[in-house]
């Protein structure tokens, strides 16, 4: 990975997947709703649809992918995520923030709504978040 915002995409990726896969199994509604949050929330707000957005929405979609076709734990995402996330805290802005949350929130409560799993997460994120 060549810069630092190709890593924060990555490392969405890697969160979304975990939120998705928290109670072991992904559902065709959370794919759908993923996609469209992603498409929806982490444009550029200042040019629609511009190369960086567009590369950067391809590569949070593509990790997702790459980890749903192995199966990938969500612990192990999670953890990677908040590894990243420590490490960079300049990036996380207030606006990044709200955008990761609802974004969570939103694959989370696409089937079925919340389950146990996925609200252990969310409050994982959530804790992580306000540090």
């Amino acid at each position: 990975m060549e810069n630092i915002k190709e890593k924060l995409h990555h490392n969405l990726g890697k969160l979304f997947y975990a939120v998705a896969m928290a109670d072991k199994k992904i559902e065709v509604e959370e794919i759908t709703v993923f996609k469209t949050e992603i498409r929806n929330r982490w444009g550029d707000p200042d040019v629609k649809q511009n190369e960086l957005a567009v590369k950067g929405h391809h590569e949070i979609i593509n990790v997702f992918t790459q980890l749903q076709a192995i199966t990938a734990e969500s612990d192990s995402c999670f953890n990677e995520f908040s590894e990243f996330y420590n490490e960079h805290k300049n990036l996380f802005s207030t606006d990044i923030k709200k955008r990761i949350w609802n974004t969570a929130q939103a694959i989370a409560l696409s089937f079925a709504h919340k389950n146990k799993s996925e609200l252990i997460l969310l409050a994982k994120l959530k804790i992580l978040l306000e540090k």
